[in-house]
């Protein structure tokens, strides 16, 4: 028993030996294959965000030079130029109302059309409804003077625009419910004579955008989308209580500057920039709504959660684990294999030790020949015995150091014996080493 639970030990110790070392190799070479391909796919959502990125940026762009085009078409028609030549004419009027009423049929992505003369009052105000687009009733217009998207108007020169911040429409002095919104894109309007006349006003249902932001934004990537504005505020989130809450609530959520201020610098410098904190991968882009427009911007956020990445949830990293786990079983079982091989070397070594200190340390002379009868091994008792070192007969045949022919014959039969019946047992009379001879002196 004590026999057998020392085998097992060594074969166990063997195992150890030689199974850590590349267990170890392994573990550290799928970690490596596991970050690399991680990384890899990381790369990949980049490329990817960035992708969508450039396709919301190019869409917000064709929806301002559509608003932009719109609002140069208005300035330009020969309503406008009536109107603002002779607005006591009932019929310039209409004219003018009629330009509005037909754009915001046809394009039905405007709350509002209105022109607002330089006194500040609102002349001509085109509304969309819930029963449909109609024209303010004259006793209703109001006094936007003291707006401040009014008075920036104001202050353009022929060929500018301004573009409002992206917030909620308000009426009497309220938010309107439900909330609705808006960006306003105002151009300055002059007569032959280049005399202010006041400013046209085109209020754009912001909602068709940011419909169409995270249509873009969640066409190839599951991933949440935020839109914030110029200070870092929130305007929409995954969260829909969070949108607009500075305007709806009067709160504010902690804007983005705060939050990770090294990233929204990084978009302040560079227009754009990227963030891992581990869970999320986050991209930022600065949009602008018109390319010769550098006032008015929001920053995209797209943040893909990295839980995709994860060992288990990824398909490419379930199959590095698998070949992980397939190379550790067959190098279970080879180390099983080669520790039993060591272990049986080492009984041999053993066995092999005890043979040769027994031969080494016989009494008797021990000589031992190959199959051409070549010596391979004499002890030292046989070189006593026999006077021959052990260096004169290893490779040599002994029948050739035999002087006698009666022994050479002795030799030969018993040679012969052994190769037909594979063994011989017997006496025999050797001689011993003769002397070297005296020299003369």
């Amino acid at each position: 028993m004590d026999s057998k639970n020392k085998r097992i030990k060594q074969m166990v110790k063997n195992f150890v030996m030689i199974f850590v070392p590349g267990l170890i190799v392994v573990i550290i070479l799928t970690g490596l294959f596991l970050n690399l391909n991680i990384e890899n796919d990381k790369q990949i959502i980049k490329i990817r965000q960035q992708s969508i990125g450039e396709m919301v940026t190019i869409n917000v762009y064709a929806i301002f030079e559509d608003i932009k085009s719109d609002g140069n078409i208005i300035l330009n028609s020969s309503e406008i130029k009536n109107y603002t030549g002779n607005t006591a004419d009932s019929n310039n009027q209409n004219e003018l109302k009629r330009i509005f009423y037909n754009m915001m049929v046809n394009k039905r992505v405007y709350d509002s059309i209105c022109f607002v003369s330089v006194d500040g009052y609102e002349k001509v105000r085109m509304n969309n409804t819930a029963t449909g687009t109609v024209a303010a009733a004259d006793k209703t217009v109001q006094y936007q003077g003291d707006r401040y998207y009014v008075a920036e108007g104001m202050k353009l020169n022929p060929g500018e625009i301004y573009i409002s911040p992206l917030d909620l429409n308000i009426v009497d002095e309220a938010v309107e419910t439900p909330a609705k919104p808006v960006i306003r894109l105002i151009i300055p309007v002059f007569n032959d004579k280049n005399e202010r006349q006041g400013i046209l006003i085109l209020t754009y249902l912001a909602q068709n955008m940011l419909d169409q932001i995270k249509k873009d934004a969640k066409m190839s990537l599951t991933m949440k989308v935020f839109l914030l504005n110029e200070d870092g505020d929130y305007l929409f989130s995954e969260n829909s209580n969070n949108d607009f809450l500075v305007m709806v609530a009067g709160q504010k959520m902690i804007p983005l500057s705060q939050e990770q201020p090294e990233i929204w610098q990084t978009v302040q410098d560079n227009g754009s920039g990227y963030s891992d904190d581990g869970n999320e991968l986050c991209y930022y882009l600065e949009i602008y709504p018109l390319k010769d427009y550098d006032t008015r911007h929001w920053v995209f956020v797209g943040a893909m959660p990295l839980d995709v990445l994860g060992v288990l949830s990824n398909e490419d990293n379930r199959s590095i684990l698998l070949i992980a786990t397939l190379l550790i079983a067959i190098l279970a079982i080879i180390t099983a294999i080669v520790s039993w091989l060591l272990l049986i070397k080492k009984e041999a070594s053993s066995r092999e030790k005890v043979a040769n200190s027994i031969f080494k340390n016989s009494k008797e002379g021990i000589m031992i020949m190959d199959a051409e009868m070549k010596v391979v091994y004499v002890n030292k008792a046989f070189s006593t015995i026999t006077g021959y070192q052990e260096e004169e007969l290893l490779g040599r045949k002994p029948i050739d150091l035999k002087s006698s022919d009666k022994l050479r014959t002795i030799y030969r039969n018993i040679w012969k014996i052994v190769n037909e019946e594979g063994s011989w047992q017997g006496e025999l009379v050797d001689e011993k080493k003769m002397a070297p001879p005296i020299p003369n002196i």
